[in-house]
């Protein structure tokens, strides 16, 4: 049994070590030093509990550190709970973003740098003393929403990381109110996985050009706009919109930025959650997904999307929301299965983010003025997602992982984009 356990977690630090770029062999010639910091350990806990969670994107890791804390909350102090970070088999990429080892540290104990070399001496010489029963308990987030408060912030920034913060976005030339923007692009795929997995990934994109007369908009407004992102192709010289993702990249960033902006205006991508668990608002365009995947994310109240339109050439006509549900649970975000079921899938046109966007900021504001046909049919709408869900226990992704039940998506469609296309409603 603990020969198996130490293979495992050999294994497992191998995978981490190439991913860390550390190539360092274990040195034995240390081996009083580890030990001495084994002692130090078990004098101080009487249980450890080791954690698997995927660090291969934004997406796959945050709630599910979130999930983590919100279980520290409530847990003896004498257990400690150690993360390793781990990774699908197809994944090629490194570390996602480092600086989540800073950020959660405050709250996580991880398995990094600067004590991998003693974690590897812990599973050679003390396997049996390290608790395997919840390797997996976050291998898919938590089901339901994480409900936070406006402005809220879920895990602080230390005064350090305020200085940094702030001194970066002066650098970056960000002043007052801003709006983050995000495009998603398959390029991401291409660098930390393979040719296969860009080219599933395609129904997922959208262009960042769409977004230009919404930045312009709330320039008129004096808000600014960053375009969020990493791995960009289209660069974005505009006097309306800083191109963060090419030119100011930063990992620190990322989270500082969606912890500051007004709001979010995301896509189908996994970016945009951050600004959620520090109460900031999410607007997220060009969904192919509102079965699955909404699990643990954030819910501020204020939270809106607009799906892709769903045009079917078997049936020569778009999908009702009934039926783009179905569609879902089939294609999965998967660019072939579209392809199979012979679905064409229309990205949100320049003026459908704009308006939706303007109904976000008077959401915020307390000026949105809800009529009475709104309120009708927003009922009908969320009786269809009842119901399908009603008829689908399990979606069909989470079913083929193992898991059971779904958290369909929680937003509100934008209104401004269902009243414009209330075939949706027609079932």
């Amino acid at each position: 049994m603990n020969y198996s356990k130490r293979k495992f977690l050999s294994n497992k630090m191998k995978t981490y070590k190439k991913k860390l770029q550390r190539y360092r062999h274990f040195q034995l010639k240390h081996i009083l030093y580890y030990e001495k910091q084994w002692q130090y350990i078990n004098l101080k806990f009487n249980r450890i509990i080791l954690h698997g969670i995927q660090f291969v994107s934004i997406g796959e890791t945050v709630p599910r550190l979130f999930n983590l804390i919100e279980d520290l909350n409530k847990e003896d102090k004498k257990v400690l709970h150690v993360v390793l970070p781990v990774f699908f088999d197809y994944y090629s990429g490194g570390i996602y973003n480092r600086r989540m080892f800073d950020i959660f540290g405050k709250k996580i104990y991880f398995i990094k740098d600067s004590n991998l070399d003693v974690w590897t001496y812990i599973f050679l010489f003390h396997a049996s003393r390290i608790n395997m029963e919840y390797f997996d308990k976050y291998k898919s987030a938590r089901l339901g929403p994480t409900k936070v408060s406006a402005n809220k912030y879920l895990l602080p920034f230390t005064n350090k990381e305020r200085k940094e913060g702030e001194r970066k976005m002066k650098e970056i030339g960000v002043q007052g109110e801003f709006i983050c923007i995000h495009a998603r692009e398959a390029k991401v795929k291409l660098a930390d996985f393979n040719k296969r997995a860009a080219y599933e990934s395609k129904c997922r994109e959208c262009d960042i050009g769409t977004f230009e007369k919404t930045c312009r908009y709330f320039m008129s407004k004096n808000i600014q706009s960053v375009r969020m992102g990493k791995y960009e192709t289209h660069i974005c010289n505009t006097d309306f919109m800083i191109d963060y993702a090419n030119l100011y990249h930063d990992e620190f960033m990322d989270f500082y930025l969606s912890s500051k902006c007004k709001f979010f205006i995301g896509c189908d991508s996994g970016l945009q959650s951050i600004s959620g668990f520090y109460g900031k608002p999410v607007l997220a365009t060009n969904m192919t997904s509102i079965c699955y995947g909404w699990e643990s994310l954030a819910d501020s109240g204020y939270d809106l999307y607009m799906p892709k339109k769903f045009y079917s050439k078997t049936k020569k006509r778009y999908l009702n929301l009934y039926e783009m549900l179905d569609a879902m649970n089939v294609c999965a975000i998967k660019t072939s299965e579209f392809v199979k079921n012979r679905i064409v899938l229309e990205d949100n046109t320049e003026d459908e983010i704009l308006e939706a966007a303007k109904e976000m900021n008077a959401r915020i504001e307390k000026q949105w003025k809800e009529t009475i046909e709104e309120k009708k049919h927003y009922e009908k709408y969320w009786r269809i997602l009842e119901e399908w869900k009603t008829n689908n226990k399990v979606s069909k992704v989470r079913e083929d992982g193992g898991f059971a039940g779904y958290t369909m998506n929680f937003y509100k469609i934008s209104y401004t984009f269902l009243k414009n296309n209330l075939y949706l409603l027609d079932i």
